[in-house]
């Protein structure tokens, strides 16, 4: 995942990257699947360029605006063209030659928290030594959120996980999104931002699709009731009102945060467990391939849920983004093909098609 919005390391810690699998049990004691294994997969977005397809360019008002030092041609200020004026080549020296490349050299240089330098190449200067402009983090920020503005949503590499970035003016939002057919669950994590303006609370609204059919949102009890309650923790999506899908509804509710039912979940988990007397399952949520929980896999995702549910909150232009975990459920994932996120960052929704492997 990349840090261009300062994003906490430890949201590294439960992304997860290609298949996951586990042995889980419900709080009846019996095996939760008949292949004994969670099957977390990675939805693969469609429809968007790739990053490492993409020339960094920059339009001729972005010049004006954010490198008003250029000194590579002289640029009027009353001369706002939408054609690309120019192209970064380097970032503090990093070479730059797509998108890809420019997002993970600004990863690179805002972990430093210092100022700048951006290699450009005017349109048709080929092969002539590029000028080195100095911008402080903002700034940088500013010229990763307005490059190749011809493609507003993008594919990024990282790390083996396929992230789909928004660009919607001053607002950017990177989007992963990954689902457990068995249980119809669809783990959305997405990082919201804001490169400048005014303050203003992200995101307005998040709903899923999936064949046509919309998915509910859930909160932390929800989740947990679904994933740890057997049968009776499912929601059919008869019965999922049209209010239960909008995440914008669902996250203002008091309760959002609150594993309200833990310990019932717990208590019915422990004695199914000693009549079992099998081993203590992985955690759907709070886990990492090749590592084991030190307990309860119940109370690991508990914590995990209750950290990293994602309420809608006011953003500030260049403040430490940290990624957060939208839930959405449904009957209709176990065996559809795709899933839709649409979403609204302020200009309207926006709709994303990601396609679902591991059928």
């Amino acid at each position: 995942m990349h840090c261009y919005l300062r994003l906490s390391p430890i949201c590294f810690l439960l992304v997860l990257g290609g298949c996951m699998t586990a042995r889980v049990f419900n709080s009846k004691g019996k095996e939760a699947t008949d292949g004994n294994e969670w099957s977390w997969c990675n939805a693969i977005p469609h429809g968007a360029r790739r990053g490492d397809t993409v020339v960094p360019t920059l339009s001729q008002s972005a010049v004006v605006s954010l490198l008003p030092k250029y000194q590579g041609s002289a640029y009027e200020q009353t001369s706002w063209s939408s054609a690309a004026a120019c192209r970064i080549t380097s970032i503090n020296g990093i070479p730059v030659h797509n998108l890809n490349d420019l997002a993970d050299a600004c990863a690179k240089v805002a972990n430093l928290h210092k100022a700048a330098k951006i290699g450009i190449e005017k349109s048709g200067d080929d092969g002539q030594s590029s000028p080195m402009i100095e911008v402080d983090e903002n700034k940088l920020l500013a010229v990763l959120q307005v490059a190749a503005p011809e493609e507003p949503v993008v594919r990024i590499n990282a790390d083996g996980n396929q992230w789909v970035v928004i660009r919607q003016d001053d607002v950017r939002c990177e989007l992963m999104v990954r689902v457990e057919r068995r249980l119809g669950l669809v783990h959305v994590v997405l990082c919201p931002g804001l490169c400048w303006g005014s303050p203003r609370v992200l995101p307005v609204d998040i709903r899923a699709t999936c064949g046509g059919a919309p998915l509910a949102c859930l909160s932390v009890a929800d989740t947990l009731r679904l994933v740890y309650g057997g049968d009776a923790g499912r929601r059919a999506d008869a019965i999922a009102p049209p209010e239960a899908c909008s995440y914008q509804t669902v996250s203002e509710r008091g309760d959002f945060l609150l594993p309200s039912n833990y310990r019932e979940l717990q208590d019915a988990a422990d004695q199914a467990m000693k009549r079992s007397k099998k081993a203590l399952p992985t955690p759907a949520f709070a886990s990492v391939p090749g590592n084991s929980y030190p307990g309860s896999p119940i109370l690991g995702d508990a914590r995990a849920l209750s950290g990293f549910m994602l309420q809608r909150r006011v953003y500030h232009a260049g403040e430490f983004a940290k990624a957060g975990w939208v839930i959405f459920s449904g009957e209709a994932v176990s065996r559809c093909d795709e899933v839709r996120i649409i979403i609204d960052l302020g200009l309207g929704p926006q709709e994303l098609a990601l396609s679902l492997s591991g059928k």
